[in-house]
């Protein structure tokens, strides 16, 4: 894998032959790339301040090696054979720190690809929150871990007649209100606790070490439903109405049958859903 130790190493080798390079002409000296088709044929130039010399590097890039003569100094016959036989080293030397940029810059592509591939692997497309597989995985790990004198929970939330808000207002309108309740539902939580979009209009959260009192519980029910109220009503409609419902299981103790927690927590849903009237 390239690192960052290497380029810098090349960097430093070129930095040394250019001191190298400048000792044998008697002149600063400056080493750089150019494209090969604007860079023209390959020898040497002089100018009034200047004497520079185009080498091959590889079919896409032209070495350009520079040497000021501004204070006077001219290259000698012995300087420029001393330089061209360096020229081959040169030409090493750049062409491998344009394979480490090139390297660079396909890595890079990859780590972001890979990234976004992750990304859209583990996450919901709509809410960008975890997917039900994602999800139900973390929120297993979670419930095995130990406990002291507190309590773990898993909630599953429901929107209450999202049909009737699809019918309404149309499917747009509905995407807006999942996106909205996502978000309420992650505000609501802390930044490790796992939160999911586990189906069409159902989502989940796993909350680990939380005090084993349930006032909890009610208050973040309410708060849930008093930020879900305010904010489908400005970005859904004035007057979409919006109410969820949640089913909880709390455990004590570390849960080998995640199965059975969810389980639990189906049924205490279903059971707050069944007193919701439909629209």
């Amino acid at each position: 894998m390239l690192s960052n130790t290497s380029a810098a190493d090349c960097e430093r080798e070129i930095s040394d032959l250019c001191h190298a390079l400048g000792s044998c002409a008697g002149a600063p000296a400056r080493l750089r790339l150019l494209p090969a088709p604007a860079a023209g044929r390959p020898g040497w130039r002089d100018g009034a301040a200047v004497s520079r010399v185009l080498f091959p590097v590889d079919t896409d890039w032209v070495g350009e090696l520079t040497f000021s003569t501004s204070g006077g100094a001219e290259l000698s016959e012995a300087g420029r054979r001393a330089v061209q036989a360096l020229l081959p080293l040169a030409g090493s030397l750049l062409s491998a720190a344009q394979e480490r940029r090139r390297l660079k810059a396909s890595l890079d592509w990859l780590r972001g690809h890979n990234a976004a591939l992750r990304q859209r692997t583990r996450h919901d497309p709509l809410t960008g929150l975890l997917n039900g597989r994602s999800f139900h995985a973390m929120a297993r790990l979670m419930s095995r871990q130990p406990l002291s004198g507190r309590v773990s929970a898993l909630m599953l939330i429901d929107a209450d007649d999202f049909k009737g808000v699809n019918d309404r207002f149309g499917h747009p309108a509905g995407d807006r209100y999942l996106k909205v309740l996502a978000g309420c539902l992650r505000e609501l939580c802390r930044p490790e606790d796992p939160v999911g979009r586990i189906g069409g209009d159902e989502f989940a959260i796993f909350l680990h070490d939380m005090p084993a009192n349930r006032d909890w519980h009610e208050v973040m029910t309410a708060r849930l439903g008093d930020r879900l109220r305010a904010q489908v009503q400005h970005s859904v409609a004035a007057d979409c109405e919006a109410s969820v419902s949640v089913g909880i299981a709390v455990c004590e103790v570390p849960r080998g049958d995640y199965v059975a927690l969810l389980r639990e927590a189906d049924a205490a849903l279903y059971a707050a859903k069944a007193g919701v009237p439909r629209g």
